[in-house]
């Protein structure tokens, strides 16, 4: 007869069939039925994949359901195309934000070139002056974001002495030295020679006084210190000393005292002052001096010097009686010696 399913095949399990006899039921034939094998379904996701994680899907028998095949499914990636701009330009460019395409919420926000109004540059800015011998530095900047966007050094100026002013210290042997200040105030000073500034020798001179022989002579007593220094031509300093110091001008002339020209704080000339009369250096006439110039005369006793001119009250060279008269009558006020 035909045959018989004892089992049916599976996909993976063969089946078995069989033949009896019609009559007496006897089984005459066996056989087995093959393995149908699997048949794979499409592709069945088990999860999506996103934007940075992976997914999976498998595919599987569509008779017995035994999961056939698996594959991962890479992520996807964000996916930015539509930027829109966050309105944050200033002078530099601002940027734009977009939402990925896949909806998962992820921003990305990148540089919106071309969006800045750019820089406006300042006038230069000084940061530090520049000094006679340290630079100085000054910026460019932005005059809406001051941004720092150019920076140079400013060179030292330098030194500058123009106002030079004498030290007051030429000799007649050599020029002296001449000293400026920095132009610029920074204190620096600048000493050089002094051209041309070497002393020449100066005599005493005077249109009143006679001047000879190392003497000034024809002073009146009574006349003072400043009034022989007014009488006297020399542009340099001049002073009257006595006994090596320095007399007050206000003080009235005595024979005996120094007339000194000083130039550079040396003595270049030095003059005796003679006070017609004072034969005794006391800056006076009296008797005592018409004493010593009698006993000139009568030789008991010698004049010299400055002492013997200021005796000599007539000017004739000597001391003759003449001049003691003219003394004596200068004491009794009958006349008086100029």
């Amino acid at each position: 007869g035909d045959w018989i399913i004892d089992s049916n095949a599976t996909c993976t399990v063969k089946g078995s069939k069989h033949k009896e006899c019609t009559a007496c039921g006897a089984v005459i034939e066996t056989d087995s039925i093959p393995a149908v094998g699997h048949t794979a379904s499409d592709w069945i996701i088990d999860t999506d994949a996103t934007c940075v994680d992976e997914g999976s899907k498998h595919k599987e028998c569509t008779v017995c359901n035994l999961v056939l095949e698996t594959e991962i499914i890479p992520s996807t990636g964000h996916s930015f195309t539509n930027y829109v701009s966050d309105e944050n330009a200033t002078c530099t460019d601002g940027t734009k934000t977009a939402v990925c395409d896949h909806g998962c919420g992820t921003k990305d926000t990148v540089i919106d070139i071309g969006s800045g109004q750019g820089h406006t540059l300042s006038d230069w800015i000084i940061n530090t002056n520049a000094t006679c011998v340290d630079e100085g530095s000054k910026h460019k900047e932005c005059t809406v974001c001051n941004l720092v966007l150019e920076t140079e050094i400013i060179p030292s100026t330098g030194h500058s002495f123009t106002n030079y002013v004498s030290d007051g210290n030429a000799t007649l042997e050599a020029d002296g030295t001449k000293t400026a200040l920095c132009d610029h105030g920074c204190g620096a000073k600048d000493t050089v020679t002094d051209e041309g500034s070497k002393l020449e020798f100066n005599d005493i001179t005077s249109d009143i006084y006679e001047v000879k022989d190392g003497f000034i002579s024809g002073i009146s007593i009574k006349t003072t210190v400043k009034e022989l220094k007014e009488s006297v031509n020399e542009t340099g300093y001049v002073r009257v000393v006595k006994d090596g110091k320095v007399v007050e001008d206000n003080t009235a002339l005595a024979t005996g005292m120094k007339l000194q020209l000083v130039i550079g704080n040396k003595v270049v000339k030095e003059v005796t002052v003679v006070v017609t009369g004072d034969t005794n250096g006391d800056g006076n006439i009296s008797v005592t001096d018409m004493i010593s110039v009698k006993a000139h005369i009568l030789k008991k006793s010698t004049l010299t010097d400055a002492y013997a001119k200021a005796g000599d009250t007539n000017g004739d060279g000597g001391i003759s009686i003449t001049d003691f008269i003219q003394i004596k009558a200068h004491i009794l006020g009958k006349s008086s010696l100029e």
